[in-house]
């Protein structure tokens, strides 16, 4: 075996292993549909038992249908904000322009007899400081420990194939996690300890546009007629010795990736990649806010594209891919990964 891919994405999850002749999908969710594309949710009951992808999401479905929500008056703790006196807002003994500490006692509405919280998108909060702890219950869990159990059920369902662990797995990442580059050390941070903690022992990050380029590029080299050779990486076959230009664009459900690289004969090289957090969950959002139909006159997706073009590519010294393109640069193949 060369080495195994987690594409631990907002939406869904994956896993790949290269054993040197060919790429197998593991399948990671028997309920799922396919079973080797898994959903990447966690449902946690009361009593904390927990279950992820499909099965969670049955779990949350099957708990709540029918169940009558009945909502309790809940004390959540003060706020407190320290603010300057003025002619609208006197404190006994302060005169205006004194800074005034403000109290208030906040309450709201609990569903007490909730069975059980279901998470998704929780690739989304890496990056976020202030979702460091999300109360479940009567517990406090880092998001590092919520994506731990998720990653836990993946190491197992890995071993289980008789794959060894041992060998260098490659974990997918994007070029910039929500909350952009200022958050991308936190985010890597915390998926660190998250894989270290579901007992990954030897693993590197790698950029997803590129992975998806470097997959994009081996789907769609070989004949079907053809005999598969060992893999030395996972990269080129049967390509032509003139120099071409990919671009693939690697849309998920939390961020929208961009690859530009060239290739010639068994070699590549990347020009550039740039990112957004803005995906497919962000779409939805956009789409349920809106009062009237949406506007199908510019797509809501061409206008990200338009936004990732815009930029600077992060390691290629055009001012935008989109200069790049109006340079007359050929292009071989536009790829889509979904």
């Amino acid at each position: 075996m060369i080495g195994i891919g987690i594409d631990f994405g907002t939406t869904n999850t994956t896993v790949a292993v290269v054993d040197g002749l060919s790429i197998t999908y593991l399948e990671l969710d028997l309920i799922a549909e396919p079973s080797t594309v898994m959903p990447t949710a966690l449902y946690i009951r009361r009593s904390m038992e927990h279950t992820v992808g499909r099965s969670a999401i049955a779990s949350y479905l099957g708990d709540n249908v029918g169940r009558v929500i009945r909502l309790q008056k809940v004390d959540l703790g003060s706020i407190s904000m320290t603010v300057n006196a003025t002619d609208g807002l006197s404190a006994p003994g302060h005169s205006e322009g004194d800074a005034v500490e403000v109290s208030v006692r906040v309450r709201g509405d609990d569903d007490a007899e909730l069975p059980g919280r279901l998470f998704r998108g929780l690739k989304s909060y890496l990056g976020v400081t202030v979702h460091e702890r999300v109360k479940v219950f009567n517990r406090q869990f880092r998001t590092v420990a919520l994506i731990t159990l998720i990653l836990t059920k993946i190491r197992e369902i890995i071993e289980e194939n008789g794959w060894d662990l041992d060998r260098k797995i490659y974990v997918g990442r994007p070029i910039n996690f929500v909350g952009g580059i200022a958050s991308n050390k936190l985010a890597i941070s915390r998926m660190k300890e998250s894989c270290i903690n579901a007992g990954f022992k030897s693993f590197v990050f790698y950029p997803e546009p590129i992975a998806a380029s470097l997959n994009f590029l081996y789907s769609n080299s070989l004949d079907s007629n053809s005999v598969k050779q060992p893999i030395e990486q996972p990269s080129l076959k049967k390509l032509t010795g003139s120099v071409e230009n990919l671009l693939t664009f690697d849309f998920g459900g939390g961020t929208l990736d961009l690859c530009l690289l060239t290739k010639k004969n068994n070699e590549f090289s990347v020009l550039g990649t740039q990112g957004v957090a803005i995906g497919g969950n962000k779409i939805d959002q956009l789409m349920l806010q809106q009062e009237d139909e949406p506007d199908l006159h510019v797509p809501l997706p061409m206008q990200l594209l338009n936004l990732c073009a815009s930029s600077q590519p992060q390691n290629h010294n055009q001012k935008s891919f989109r200069s790049w393109f109006c340079n007359g640069s050929p292009f071989a193949t536009i790829g889509l990964h979904l």
